[in-house]
This record gives C-alpha cells, structure tokens and sequence, in this order.
C-alpha cells in the first residue's frame, strides 16, 4: 500500500483500497509481482489471466525509482510470461491523460476502446479510460 499511495494521485480516484487488493489476490486467475532494489519494494505489478487473455490490473512504481526501468521490466514479465502460457491477446486499462499512454505505446499497445466517465476523481470529476491490447507475436 505504501507504493500504491505513492505511485496514484488522489485526484484521479485510480488506486485501489487495501481491502480490494487483498480480495484480489484470493482470487483464481491472478498474479502480483514485485520489483525490489536492495531488498526495498520499490514496485508491482497485478494482472489477471483467463483462458487465452491477461489483463493489467495495476501497476505502480515508486516516485523515487521512476524512469528506471521498473515498469518497462515488471511489463516485460508479464508479456514473457503471457507469451510463455499459450495468452493470445493482453489488455489494460489507463485514465485519459495519463502520461503512461505514450509509455504503453512505445511497448506496442494500441487504443482500441474507451469507457466514457470511468475514473471519478477529486470534486467528482470523471475521466474516460482508454482500452489498449497488444498481441503477443
């Protein structure tokens, strides 16, 4: 949780609570990793498969270690391991104006959907997500 509080602004009304994430993890089908730098987490990364499809759930890096790498490696596994259990097709979810569009873009995700007024923020703004996927060849 200390990086979740971190990594989301409050504003945009992304991070999940403590209780959804532990729910979560008790749940078929998903999967946490964990970056460490010297024994220090320092980021993660929540996905959930099913049959021939992954979806990113969260990914958070810590402030101190963006621009490292950290979230490029903790992706990379990801699609390794996809690649590695027959998944067709990835999918994840990011708040319209996010500057991790661009950071999805340059991994080869492309926009294929949006949910209009997804995310509700601070003073009840809403924001659309954007749908991306990416293949696997």
């Amino acid at each position: 949780m200390r990086i979740m509080d971190d990594a989301f602004d409050p504003r945009h009304g992304e991070a999940w609570t403590s209780d959804q994430c532990r729910a979560t993890l008790l749940l078929p089908g998903y999967r946490l990793l964990v970056a460490s730098v010297a024994g220090d987490a320092v980021g993660f990364f929540l996905s959930r498969t099913l049959a021939s499809e992954s979806e990113m759930m969260l990914l958070a890096v810590a402030s101190r270690s963006r621009r490292s790498g950290i979230g490029r490696a903790l992706v990379g596994r990801w699609l390794d391991e996809c690649r590695a259990g027959r998944v067709e097709r990835t999918f994840l979810e990011v708040r319209e104006g996010n500057s991790a569009i661009e950071f999805y873009r340059d991994l080869g995700f492309i926009e294929i959907g949006r949910r209009e007024a997804y995310y509700s923020g601070e003073g009840n703004a809403r924001s659309a997500a954007i749908t991306m996927t990416s293949g696997l060849d």
